[in-house]
C-alpha cells in the first residue's frame, strides 16, 4: 500500500513540476529575434513588430454602433441518404438545393468583445432559419489582433505565441495611400491542425496594423475562407469595412457551400483612452446577443437596393423570381404542401434534437430515434439515452429548468432514470437550488462483502465468481450551491438512498445468515457539504449569467457526508470523506495536459454501509472529461467500485493534434480528427492494490473514440473500446 501511495504522489509531484514549470515558461518567454535572424527572415521581423502592436490595437476600440448588410447564398453540391441528418452539423434547409437571403441588423459593440445584434429585416427565397442567422453572425466576431477567435477554437497569427506555431514568409511589397504594405504568407509550422489557419496578412509599415487579411481554416466541420478589409479612416483602421466568407461543409460525402458578403455602415465610434492604466481582471466575457423573435420580412426592392453593397448575381435574381412563382403555386395547393410538411416534421422529430420556444418558455428534446444519443463501452455495451429540457426564463437571467432523462444499458439490461431540475436564483453568483429523484448503479453492502469473503477465503471460489448485484438503489437528492467569491463555491444538501434486493437470495451453500441480510431493505439519510475552489478563476458573463472559463491553477474539491440513523428508516451511521484535485494546462504547440487525482474513505463504520463514493463510481453512460473520454476508468469491473472503504485514484491525459496522425498529412482521417489523446489511469484499493489502464483516443466535435488496455499489477487483463457522440451533449 505504501509503495502505491508513494508511486501516486511521485507522479503527481513530477507532473506538477513539469506543468507549472511549462506554464511559467510559456507565460513569460518573449519571442525575441537577434539581428542575424532578422536579416535572414524579414517576415519574422515584420511579424514581431505587428505582434508587439497587436495587444494595443486589440482593445483600441471602446464601443461602436453600426448597421450591417448581409447577403448569403447556400447551395447543396452533393448529397446522399445521410443528408437527412445534415441539420445536426450543417445549418442548412435540407428541403431546398439553393437558398438565398439578405438581412440587415443593428450591431452594438462594447469592449471587451460584447456584441449585440438586433435583426431589422430579412428577405429570401425561403424562410431563414435561426441556425443560418447565427452561423454567419458567429463568423463576423473575429478580432484579428486577438490571441484566439471563436471561443478559443482558432489561434490567430498575431497571438504572442504565433512565431512558434506559424511559419511566415514575405510574399510581396506594395504601396497604398503613401504607406508600404507587406503581404505576409503564414501557414502552420508543425503540420495540419484545426486550431491553426493559413493565408495572407497585409501589414502596414511603421504603424504595423492589418490593412486586410485572407485566411483559410476549418471550424465546425466547415472549411472556411474569410477575406476582410478595414476602414481607411484615421483612428478607425481597426474596424472592418467589408467581409467575404466562404464555408464548404464536407460530411459523409455530403457537400454544402455557403457564400456570404457583409458590409458595415458605422454610426458612432469611440476609442479607448491612450495610456489608460489597465487593471487585471478575470472577466473574459466574449459573447453576442442575437435578438430575432419577430423579424419583419421586407420584399420592397427599393429598400434592399438602398442597403446592398454589391448587386445580386443573375443566379440570385433567378432564385428570387422562382420563389415568387412557387409561392403562387403553394397558395393553390395548400393541402399537398401541408401533407409534405407534416411528413417532414414527423421524420425530423424522430431523428433530430428539437428546440421549441414560446415567450419565456424553451424546450429541447433529444428525439426518439436520435443516433447521436448512442454510445458504446466494453463494460456496458450499447447505451441509449433520452433527454428533455424545459426552461422557464425569469428576470435578470434567472430561470427554472426541468431536466428529466432516461437511458438503457443493453448489455446489463438495466434502465436508469433521473427526474428533477434546478432553480437558478442568483446567476451572477452561480446560486442554484436543485432537486433530483432517480436510480443509481446496483451494488452490495460492506457487511455482505466481508461475510462472503470470510466464508470463501479457504475455498476455490473468488470474488469475481460471485454474482453480487444484490441491491437496487433509488435516491432523492436536494442541493444548494452558491459562489462565496470568485472561484470558491459552497454546496450543502441532503441525500436519501433506499436500497432493496434485486432478487430474493436462495443460495443454500453460503448460510442462512447472509440470506437474511441480503433480503432486507436499507435506507441512508446523509447531509452533505461540498467545497470547490479554483484560484485565479477566469470567467465570462453571458448577460447576468456567470460561466467559468479557465485557470492557471488546479481545482480543489472536498466533500463530506455524515450518515444519520433513524431518519426515514435510515440505518447508516458512518462518515464519508472524499477529495480530489484536477487541472487542464495548455502547453506549447497546441498540446494540453490534464490530470485528476483523488481519494476517499468511509469512517466511523459502526453499522452496515454501502461504499458508494461520489468521485469514484461506475458511469452507466458515456461521459467526457474535458471533451476527451478521460478522468474515469473505462474497463474496471463494476463490482470493484463497492469492494473497499478506501480508494486512491489518478488519471492523466496528454492531448495534441500532432501525434500519430501528423504523419498522414492532410488525409481524410486527419481532416476529421481534431485531436489525439494518450491516457493513463491508476487505482489503489486494499482489495486491489494496483490496477492500471492505458489508452489512445481521437476525437472531434461530433464523436470521441478511445482504445484501452487494463492491467492488474503487471498482469494484462483485458482490452476495450469506448465510443461516444459529443454533438449536442
Amino acid at each position: 500500500m505504501k509503495q502505491n501511495i508513494i508511486f501516486l504522489f511521485g507522479i503527481f509531484f513530477f507532473f506538477s513540476f513539469e506543468v507549472f514549470g511549462a506554464s511559467r515558461f510559456v507565460a513569460h518567454k518573449t519571442f525575441e529575434l537577434d539581428s542575424k535572424s532578422k536579416a535572414i527572415n524579414s517576415a519574422d521581423s515584420i511579424m514581431q513588430c505587428a505582434i508587439a502592436k497587436a495587444k494595443e490595437y486589440e482593445s483600441r476600440i471602446a464601443d461602436f454602433s453600426a448597421e450591417l448588410y448581409v447577403k448569403g447564398h447556400t447551395e447543396v453540391l452533393k448529397s446522399n441518404f445521410l443528408y437527412r441528418f445534415a441539420p445536426k452539423i450543417i445549418p442548412v434547409d435540407r428541403r431546398n438545393k439553393h437558398t438565398v437571403f439578405e438581412l440587415t441588423t443593428d450591431l452594438e459593440y462594447t469592449s471587451p468583445n460584447h456584441f449585440s445584434h438586433n435583426l431589422k429585416a430579412v428577405n429570401g427565397n425561403v424562410s431563414l432559419s435561426s441556425d443560418v442567422q447565427a452561423e454567419v453572425i458567429k463568423f463576423l466576431h473575429i478580432n484579428i489582433y486577438g490571441e484566439t477567435a471563436y471561443k478559443d477554437e482558432v489561434i490567430l497569427p498575431l497571438a504572442p505565441k504565433a512565431l512558434k506555431l506559424y511559419k511566415f514568409s514575405l510574399h510581396s511589397t506594395d504601396s497604398k495611400r503613401g504607406y508600404k504594405i507587406y503581404k505576409i504568407r503564414f501557414e502552420p509550422r508543425y503540420g495540419w491542425s484545426t486550431k491553426l489557419v493559413c493565408g495572407y496578412l497585409y501589414i502596414v509599415d511603421s504603424i504595423w496594423a492589418v490593412d486586410r487579411f485572407d485566411i483559410n481554416g476549418v471550424l465546425d466541420f466547415a472549411e472556411f475562407n474569410m477575406k476582410m478589409s478595414f476602414k481607411h479612416v484615421l483612428n478607425q483602421f481597426f474596424l472592418p469595412d467589408k467581409v467575404d466568407i466562404t464555408l464548404r461543409y464536407k460530411v459523409l460525402k455530403n457537400v454544402v457551400q455557403s457564400n456570404y458578403t457583409v458590409g458595415y455602415k458605422y454610426n458612432d465610434v469611440h476609442l479607448s483612452k491612450l495610456n489608460q492604466r489597465k487593471t487585471h481582471s478575470y472577466d473574459l466575457s466574449q459573447y453576442y446577443a442575437l435578438e430575432n423573435d419577430s423579424i419583419p420580412i421586407i420584399k420592397d426592392s427599393i429598400y434592399w437596393n438602398s442597403k446592398r453593397i454589391v448587386p445580386l448575381t443573375s443566379t440570385e435574381k433567378m432564385l428570387y423570381q422562382h420563389a415568387i412563382i412557387n409561392r403562387e403555386k403553394e397558395r393553390s395547393s395548400k393541402r399537398n404542401r401541408f401533407d409534405t410538411l407534416q411528413s417532414f416534421k414527423v421524420t425530423k422529430q424522430l431523428t433530430n434534437s428539437m428546440n421549441f420556444s414560446y415567450k419565456d418558455m424553451r424546450m429541447k428534446y433529444s428525439g426518439l430515434l436520435n443516433p447521436f444519443k448512442l454510445g458504446y463501452s466494453k463494460s456496458g455495451g450499447i447505451t441509449y439515452k433520452q433527454d428533455l429540457r424545459l426552461n422557464k426564463d425569469l428576470s435578470n437571467d434567472r430561470y427554472i429548468q426541468f431536466h428529466p432523462s432516461i437511458g438503457f444499458v443493453f448489455k446489463r439490461k438495466e434502465i436508469f432514470f433521473k427526474f428533477g431540475g434546478q432553480w437558478v436564483y442568483a446567476p451572477k453568483r452561480m446560486g442554484g437550488l436543485s432537486l433530483w429523484v432517480g436510480n443509481a448503479n446496483q451494488g452490495y453492502s460492506s457487511e455482505l462483502t466481508n461475510q462472503v469473503n470470510d466464508l470463501l477465503q479457504d475455498s476455490t471460489f473468488n470474488f469475481d465468481s460471485l454474482d453480487v448485484k444484490y441491491y437496487k438503489d433509488y435516491y432523492v437528492d436536494i442541493r444548494n450551491t452558491f459562489e462565496v467569491f470568485n472561484g470558491l463555491k459552497l454546496g450543502v444538501g441532503l441525500s436519501y438512498h433506499f436500497r432493496k434486493p434485486v432478487d430474493k437470495l436462495t443460495w443454500v451453500d453460503i448460510g442462512s445468515d447472509i440470506k437474511d441480510l441480503v433480503n432486507s431493505t436499507y435506507g441512508d439519510f446523509t447531509p452533505i457539504l461540498n467545497i470547490t475552489y479554483t484560484p485565479g478563476q477566469y470567467y465570462r458573463m453571458n448577460g447576468y449569467r456567470k460561466e467559468y472559463v479557465r485557470s492557471r491553477y488546479p481545482t480543489l474539491t472536498l466533500e463530506y457526508a455524515q450518515g444519520i440513523p433513524g431518519v426515514l428508516g435510515s440505518r447508516g451511521s458512518y462518515a464519508r470523506i472524499e477529495a480530489e484535485i484536477d487541472q487542464s494546462v495548455e502547453l506549447d504547440n497546441l498540446a494540453r495536459f490534464s490530470y485528476r487525482l483523488g481519494g476517499g474513505h468511509f469512517m466511523n463504520q459502526r453499522s452496515m454501509y454501502f461504499a458508494d463514493f461520489a468521485f469514484f463510481a461506475r458511469r452507466s453512460f458515456p461521459e467526457s472529461w474535458r471533451g476527451g473520454i478521460g478522468g474515469v476508468f473505462q474497463l474496471l469491473d463494476r463490482n470493484w467500485y463497492n469492494a473497499a472503504p478506501t480508494y486512491a485514484q489518478a488519471h492523466f491525459m496528454y492531448e495534441s493534434p500532432f501525434l500519430l496522425l501528423r504523419l498522414m498529412k492532410r488525409s481524410v482521417i486527419s481532416r476529421y480528427v481534431f485531436s489525439e489523446r494518450i491516457y493513463m489511469s491508476q487505482l489503489y484499493m486494499p482489495v486491489l492494490p494496483s490496477y492500471t489502464e492505458i489508452g489512445y483516443g481521437v476525437g472531434n466535435h461530433i464523436f470521441n473514440i478511445g482504445f484501452f488496455a487494463g492491467f492488474e499489477g503487471s498482469k494484462y487483463t483485458e482490452f476495450g473500446v469506448k465510443f461516444v457522440f459529443e454533438l449536442f451533449q
